[in-house]
């Protein structure tokens, strides 16, 4: 059967149409992804194919999302996921609290956290070995932008003899591999990330390669490699998708200040602008771009509102990580002649602290010692 197949419609040709569209989202097309899921999903509808139905409305969900338009793409997969659970199409909710928690984790990553745990916990009790390791990774990547690192350790160990997927299981390497990292167990971190990549070593797929360049960057930045961090971002930047861009620059960020590449940041500033809707996380960090921006031109005060504004939202969506690099970078780039530096370099020293997080606490010593 051919994309553009236009004989006999039968369950067969409606189920290998969603599944190429499915296939195209793979690969960051969600244009082709959307042609192709569209008139599958009319065709399911047309011949009561429930499940399929729903498993399609999943990646139409998918589809939107890769073409900036997330909010939709969040209601129609809360749509697909109540529709599985409702009939008990357990693989299709799973998928389903996949996608979402891709959306919103970022906005809201303790909701999200939330929704990822009740599909862990029942594809634990079904033996449903994809949803436990794929939305087990999902959890581990909420909780880790939460800070909850207690929750991250505890799904490791559950995992720990789990027999996975390769995608799933280079999922959870990766989140492994920046658990240990933020510990300071940089060799540790690194053997995890090199297993992680020779799982997808001959993959085509888009997110699995974005996702080993997202670790490889956090890896670099918190063993200090700047150097090789800088030349990884340029790699990341270029992988296609709405989604994982945002997602991207979000990690870059760190890095692009501590090196003050103003050129870096000025050109993901520019790509962040040509994102159409991106979530109120990654509002906050465009935020604290323009903050790095202005304290490069030698603006401190407009930096300085900036910083505080972006400050305030991650307070706001609870992120305190995100929260403690935004005054690391205010430091860096502003040192310690401004209002609030001693306030912002405590808090900062205390999320850290409370978390153990090793390398951040030595990077903040150097421009703002502890006393």
């Amino acid at each position: 059967v051919s994309e553009e197949d236009t004989g006999e419609v039968t369950a067969e040709w409606v189920a290998i149409h969603s599944q190429r569209a499915r296939a195209h989202a793979f690969n960051s097309d969600g244009g082709r992804a959307m042609d192709l899921i569209d008139r599958a999903l009319k065709e399911a509808a047309d011949l009561g194919l429930r499940e399929v139905l729903a498993d399609a409305l999943v990646t139409k969900g998918w589809a939107l999302g890769l073409v900036g338009r997330v909010m939709e793409a969040t209601a129609v997969t809360e749509g697909a996921l109540a529709s599985a659970e409702r009939h008990g199409f357990h693989r299709v909710a799973g998928r389903a609290r996949n996608n979402i928690i891709s959306y919103v984790g970022w906005d809201e990553p303790a909701w999200a956290t939330q929704v990822g745990l009740v599909g862990y916990e029942e594809g634990t009790r079904l033996g449903n070995l994809d949803d436990r390791g794929t939305l087990g990774a999902k959890v581990m990547f909420t909780a880790l932008a939460s800070g909850d690192f207690d929750l991250v350790d505890r799904i490791l160990d559950d995992l720990s003899d789990a027999t996975l997927g390769y995608f799933a299981r280079s999922q959870v390497l990766n989140l492994s591999a920046v658990r240990a990292a933020y510990d300071g167990r940089h060799d540790h971190a690194e053997a995890l990330m090199q297993e992680a990549a020779e799982l997808i070593r001959d993959s085509s797929s888009s997110q699995e390669l974005v996702g080993q360049l997202q670790t490889r960057v956090e890896l670099q930045f918190l063993a200090d490699d700047i150097g090789g961090g800088l030349a990884t971002i340029r790699d990341l930047l270029d992988m296609p998708g709405h989604l994982f861009q945002s997602w991207s620059i979000g990690v870059a960020i760190p890095a692009a200040v501590q090196a003050r590449d103003g050129e870096l940041i000025e050109e993901m500033r520019a790509m962040a602008g040509d994102m159409g809707y991106v979530s109120a996380r990654f509002q906050a960090t465009v935020m604290a771009i323009d903050a790095a921006l202005a304290s490069l031109r030698g603006e401190p005060e407009i930096a300085l509102d900036k910083y505080s504004e972006s400050a305030a939202a991650y307070r706001s969506l609870q992120l305190p990580l995100d929260l403690a690099l935004r005054h690391l970078e205010r430091l860096t780039l502003l040192g310690h002649d401004h209002d609030g530096t001693a306030y912002v370099a405590a808090e900062a020293r205390e999320i850290w602290s409370a978390r153990g997080v090793v390398p951040l606490l030595a990077k903040l010593d150097k421009v703002y010692p502890a006393t």
